[in-house]
């Protein structure tokens, strides 16, 4: 069908895109850049209202069939060239360079959400808040936005559609209703669920519909899309104020406050300057916003998005992006990137679109999106024979898998079977096959956190040696008999599944069975993504007054509960400090990120000063075994660390994977220290 009159292109309204676009990449770069730089998505949003309706309202008041095709063909033609592109390219840059880790875990069920605009339901399945540490080495999380307004277009058709057939008022009652609706659960969700406020549709629909809403009232009050409008002194005023309200905002916004209230200064802002700048030039504001380099930014804002966030993610996960001159590095080439997209990408495809009937449009634009997502997902699928990470090439080193416990169809030789106590799930393994060499006739159970986990190739080692049966209680983040303070009770999160574990264990368990309870129980130096203490204020808080105390209370409060087990003839085996490190070894295996700072502090540690830090623990558990009879420490420290100074690595092959967790070569190491303390102890007890 034909067009309706165009609408007159209004300058001030791709400055005011860049504002938006340099807020969010000054923010990730560095947000004390701009601090609250975050809320230029929420002006992005209410640009993206306003100028979506204001296009469609060119075309609506055809047949549904018309309107829909080609509303969509516009929409596919303007997003996804440029996104298949930048995630053709940022998933090559993952496979290549990002190793799997917990760090990376949601990066590409992320990035293959966002073919299809899911990615915002993909971080909120994954735990991923805007604001961890996880989500800035996502090189996906950029595209919960674009996946909001992808959500939004199915939406906007329904409601806008009575716009052009004479009712127009009931279509501005329908956006107003449901951005009522949305804004209260913006509100609501906000206050208990952060993460699925900021992400998704149902908390940021009033945002985008905001744009709608003053589309649709400026065009019922006789303002003119296709015609410059008077001047007016009260708005210039209006627009300078916007303007203001919109730099405060960036400056101030609080990421405890966001989405709402952090969002209504920047969507006001942005409705006052798009209502009061819309074909009325001249003024401070719009000189500023149409300034040239404003203008060119503005034109290139939808590639900058698309581009500065894979660029500066991957600086994170190679040379850092922590030093001046990286962060202005990464900048440059963000901007050169998106010009690229801008004149090779964007530009020819909208040239050819208006040439193209719109049929062609929607086939080839869904059929970029599936042959996007094809090839992502090769690529994910044979990231292991394409990474250039000496972690991913050696994977049997680094992870806890191991060929040797396969048979010759690939089976497994140990079983893993996942068993429920009381709705906390944990392991069971089990010997198949040929019987064991040097048969063990008890349970082990092995409980604990993520320290616990990163023994499975051991456990299962043993299982394989020895016969019988291991089970492994264990949860991220909780430990067991931790021996810094007294169990926080119900308080605790981890109290229910610690519960219900140690009763699992209590009916399950006969004599000569061994409880073995591994656990970091010193305070960490180093997470996956930086540096939190030094090896000096670790010893500081491990000998503090406070801490002693909780030991202390933690030693009598573990000695009761342990007697319930040793009673029962089970032999409870503690783990000894191991060594820890100020480094992320597996971030610093490589050629391309060995300088990034997150490996400044080496792959060694003194082992006086290892010594000096395990110290406070090894005294409370030496208390606890000399209280407690049945209670041991198997101390992993001489099988790791021998002679010298202790390092993340033996021979050049890995122990550790982080700072304190071990790899899958650690756990082969350990296995001989860790058999011989168990198999010693069961000569004991049959004495």
């Amino acid at each position: 069908m034909p067009e309706q009159q165009k609408v007159m292109y209004a300058p001030f309204i791709d400055g005011l895109r860049a504002l938006a676009v340099l807020a969010v990449l000054f923010y990730h770069v560095d947000a004390a850049w701009m601090p609250g730089g975050f809320v230029g998505v929420d002006a992005f949003f209410v640009i993206s209202g306003f100028v979506v309706s204001l296009s469609a309202s060119q075309y609506v008041d055809g047949t549904w069939l018309n309107f829909v095709s080609i509303f969509y063909a516009r929409r596919l033609a303007r997003i996804t060239p440029a996104l298949v592109v930048s995630l053709a390219a940022a998933f090559i840059a993952t496979t290549l360079f990002i190793p799997a880790s917990t760090l990376s875990t949601a990066n590409l069920d992320t990035g293959l959400a966002s073919f299809f605009g899911l990615s915002n339901f993909a971080l909120v399945r994954a735990g991923r808040d805007y604001f961890s540490p996880n989500a800035e080495f996502n090189m996906f999380t950029h595209t919960w936005s674009l996946a909001i307004e992808e959500q939004f277009y199915l939406c906007l058709p329904l409601l806008f559609f009575p716009w052009g057939r004479g009712r127009k008022k009931l279509s501005i009652l329908l956006f107003a209703l449901a951005a009522a609706a949305t804004l209260a659960l913006a509100w609501k969700i906000g206050a208990r669920d952060p993460s699925q406020a900021f992400y998704m549709l149902w908390t940021r629909f009033w945002e985008l519909a905001a744009g709608v809403l003053l589309f649709q009232v400026m065009s019922l009050r006789g303002h003119s899309f296709a015609a410059p409008s008077p001047p007016s002194r009260p708005l210039r005023w209006l627009a300078a104020l916007s303007l203001l309200a919109f730099g405060l905002a960036a400056a101030t916004a609080s990421q405890g406050k966001a989405p709402y209230p952090a969002c209504l200064l920047p969507v006001t802002a942005s409705l006052g300057l798009l209502g009061s700048l819309h074909g009325r030039p001249g003024g401070l504001a719009d000189r500023f916003l149409t300034a040239r380099p404003l203008r060119f930014l503005g034109r290139i804002s939808y590639s900058l998005y698309l581009w500065h966030w894979p660029v500066i993610v991957l600086f994170r996960w190679t040379g850092g992006i922590d030093s001046p001159q990286s962060r202005l590095t990464a900048v440059g080439l963000s901007l050169v990137f998106a010009w690229l997209s801008y004149r090779f990408v964007e530009s020819p495809v909208l040239r050819l679109r208006r040439r193209v009937h719109r049929g062609y449009v929607l086939v080839g634009g869904l059929a970029l999106l599936g042959l996007g997502f094809w090839g992502a997902d090769t690529l994910a699928g044979h990231q292991i024979g394409l990474s250039l990470s000496r972690v991913m090439r050696n994977g049997t080193d680094w992870y806890l898998f191991d060929g040797f416990l396969r048979d010759p169809a690939g089976q497994e030789v140990v079983a893993a079977t996942p068993l429920d106590a009381a709705g906390c799930v944990f392991t069971r393994f089990s010997r198949t096959g040929t019987p064991p060499r040097e048969p063990f006739p008890h349970a082990l159970y092995v409980m604990g956190d993520s320290h616990a986990i990163h023994y499975t190739l051991l456990l299962k080692h043993f299982v394989f040696d020895h016969g019988g049966e291991a089970y492994l209680y264990a949860q991220g983040g909780c430990p067991v008999f931790d021996l810094f303070q007294k169990d926080a009770g119900p308080d605790d999160p981890c109290h229910a599944c610690r519960a219900a574990w140690l009763r699992d264990v209590l009916e399950r368990a006969r004599p000569g069975d061994v409880l073995f309870l591994p656990s970091l129980r010193l305070l960490p130096m180093v997470t996956q993504w930086s540096r939190v203490a030094t090896p000096e204020e670790v010893i500081a808080g491990l000998s503090s007054p406070a801490a002693t105390r909780g030991r202390q209370a933690a030693v009598a409060e573990t000695a009761v509960l342990l007697e319930a087990f040793t009673k029962r003839g089970v032999r409870v085996v503690f783990e000894a400090p191991p060594p820890v490190f100020e480094t992320v070894p597996f971030r610093c295996a490589d050629w391309f990120n060995r300088q990034n700072p997150i490996c400044r502090a080496g792959d060694t540690m003194d082992r006086g000063l290892m010594e000096a830090l395990r110290r406070p623990v090894l005294e409370a558990m030496a208390a606890l075994a000399a209280t407690v009879p049945g209670v041991s420490v198997w101390d992993p420290l001489p099988a790791l660390c021998p002679t010298g100074p202790c390092r993340t690595n033996a021979e050049g092959r890995p122990l550790y994977f982080d700072g304190d967790h071990y790899t899958g070569y650690a756990n082969k190491v350990l296995l001989p220290s860790f058999e011989r303390h168990v198999m010693d102890g069961l000569t004991v007890v049959a004495k």
